[in-house]
């Protein structure tokens, strides 16, 4: 899957301040009532604004933070930006690369999304043409002796296994200007062969 040249460059703003704890899911903090968060097009305050975020908002998630760890990456609507992290505060949750965050990940070349249901160690996988297939979580793991920027999943259902690397890595789409910060590569063992499939992932409110 390609990566747009706007997603290189928002990117490698951030250097060395891609830590093992992001992406992580945040909320609004300290904006008054009557005022809104600014989400700008660069980590800095000059740089124009390209939304806004109300008071309180949770559930965002951060994708990484700039160098100085003053600017946050987030995604919104078909688009990117930034955001102050004085204003936002990480909320209580397990980190990305644990068996207990919901994530969901979607990818074309065909369109295909996958839900991952830690409560349930449940994975739903949906095809464009393809029968909906349930998998359940055989096992994870992250390399042993690195940072964990790397997580796999091995899965069965009744007709298929399923084994999944998923990264910490920028990620498009293809088809917006969206920031994702985990990539996944997983691949289906049927009757008929072995099928492989490429995409992004984000996460989702446990």
């Amino acid at each position: 899957m390609k990566i747009p040249a706007l997603a290189i460059a928002l990117f490698s703003l951030c250097g060395s301040a891609w830590a093992e704890t992001f992406p992580a899911l945040y909320e609004v903090t300290g904006v008054a009532a009557d005022d809104v968060l600014n989400v700008r097009s660069a980590p800095n305050a000059g740089s124009s604004k390209v939304g806004t975020l109300v008071p309180d908002l949770k559930q965002i998630e951060v994708v990484m933070i700039d160098d100085a760890a003053k600017w946050g990456l987030i995604s919104q609507g078909e688009g990117a930006g930034w955001v102050a992290m004085r204003f936002m505060r990480r909320m209580d949750q397990s980190a990305w690369h644990s068996l207990n965050q919901p994530l969901s990940c979607s990818g074309t070349e065909p369109f295909w999304s996958l839900g991952f249901d830690p409560a349930q160690r449940a994975i739903s996988f949906d095809s464009l043409g393809e029968s909906p297939d349930l998998f359940e979580l055989e096992a994870g793991a992250v390399p042993q002796g690195r940072p964990p920027s790397t997580l796999g999943w091995q899965a069965r259902s009744q007709t298929a296994s399923m084994f999944a690397i998923l990264h910490q890595s920028a990620c498009s789409d293809g088809m917006s200007d969206r920031a994702y910060g985990l990539s996944v590569d997983l691949f289906i063992q049927q009757s008929d062969g072995l099928v492989g499939y490429s995409g992004c992932c984000s996460l989702d409110a446990p």
